[in-house]
């Protein structure tokens, strides 16, 4: 029962971001369009299937708080290359055989690439926030936006560090698990909740917005690693 009411509710969500997904994977497709090394290997991590999750977050909040969407989409793109980057350099720490149903960027370009394309992809995206000087948000608007999003990397930095250390062991407590989560997985919903209230002109609920993408990570996460553990129970 309980499978059937979460597929009903995941596909009605999908049915509603679909717009902002289209959106952002339109602007993805004009970046690292070379024939470079580099190109290829970002390129293929940013062309793997996903539900652009972050970005369109970004964009639905900005809106939804009177904000110009149109003029947000850097700011979208930036959290969707930061957080392609993260998957980047997680499956090189977790030695991954797949992401996505594919080979990750180091199994198929090599180990050099990948790293390179990660720090690749970071780069750009404080380039794409830096795009945002030509719209008309204030100095002080892209100062916090830029705080915010460097605030939201170094949490998953260090979510990434508490993963690895917890190692998947028996005796982790909830409370910790919590925290790896809050830093690994929400941190990077979080951010772009936080600075689309910005972006929109209302900082006076950039707390709210925050946890509310805070909040929505931690579900995510839970939710998925669930799948992981009833799929193993199940075979």
């Amino acid at each position: 029962m309980f499978e059937s009411q979460f597929q009903s509710l995941q596909d009605n969500i999908e049915r509603v971001i679909k717009p902002y997904q289209e959106e952002c994977d339109a602007g993805i497709r004009k970046l690292f369009s070379g024939d470079s090394l580099l190109d290829r290997a970002v390129r293929y991590s940013l062309d793997a299937p996903g539900k652009r999750l972050r970005s369109a977050l970004h964009l639905i909040m900005v809106e939804a708080l009177g904000g110009d969407r149109d003029k947000s989409m850097a700011g979208a793109l930036c959290y969707e290359m930061a957080h392609t980057a993260s998957l980047v350099h997680d499956d090189i720490i977790d030695n991954a055989r797949l992401r996505r149903g594919r080979k990750p960027v180091f199994q198929h370009f090599g180990l050099d690439a990948a790293i390179v394309s990660g720090d690749a992809l970071l780069i750009r995206a404080f380039m794409m926030m830096e795009e945002l000087r030509d719209t008309d948000i204030s100095k002080e608007d892209l100062l916090d936006i830029i705080q915010c999003t460097s605030s939201m990397g170094l949490k998953a930095c260090h979510g990434q560090l508490m993963d690895g250390k917890m190692g998947g062991g028996a005796d982790v407590s909830v409370k910790k698990y919590i925290d790896m989560i809050t830093c690994k997985t929400a941190s990077l919903i979080e951010g772009p909740c936080e600075s689309a209230a910005i972006f929109a002109g209302r900082k006076d609920l950039r707390k709210q917005a925050g946890l509310f993408g805070r909040n929505l990570g931690i579900a995510f996460q839970i939710l998925d690693d669930a799948k992981d553990v009833y799929s193993c129970e199940s075979t």
